[in-house]
């Protein structure tokens, strides 16, 4: 409307593995006319779940900038624009995370295949 120009949108995502244990639901609230991104909120099962809220937040700024909703810069405040270093960051993340687990979340994660070299150069 011509008064508010902030909007809210709240979804459940649907892939556990990705979002290191168990998918949340994420709502965004954001500035319409400006298009500035205002809050996000996740809300996830902290049982089921070992990401820490830096690694949710670099989830979904990963999504946003692969749908090319958002700038890599503005996303990472990366302005030289060093390709990988979140995805790196996150694959880091994930097998920090999996070798609690070795045999489950892991082999998940990145496929029987590749679980199988890991374990082999431990």
């Amino acid at each position: 409307d011509q008064i508010s120009s902030t909007k809210n949108i709240m979804w459940m995502e649907d892939d556990p593995d990705k979002w290191l244990g168990a998918a949340p639901t994420i709502e965004l609230t954001y500035d319409d006319r400006y298009q500035f991104l205002l809050y996000v909120t996740f809300t996830v099962d902290r049982k089921k779940s070992s990401a820490k809220e830096q690694d949710l937040l670099n989830i979904l700024l990963l999504d946003l900038v692969q749908a090319e909703a958002l700038d890599r810069a503005e996303a990472f405040g990366d302005e030289e624009g060093h390709e990988g270093d979140i995805e790196a960051a996150l694959a880091r993340t994930k097998v920090r995370v999996a070798s609690a687990n070795r045999t489950g979340l892991l082999a998940r994660l990145c496929g029987k295949k590749d679980h199988q070299k890991l374990l082999e150069m431990d």
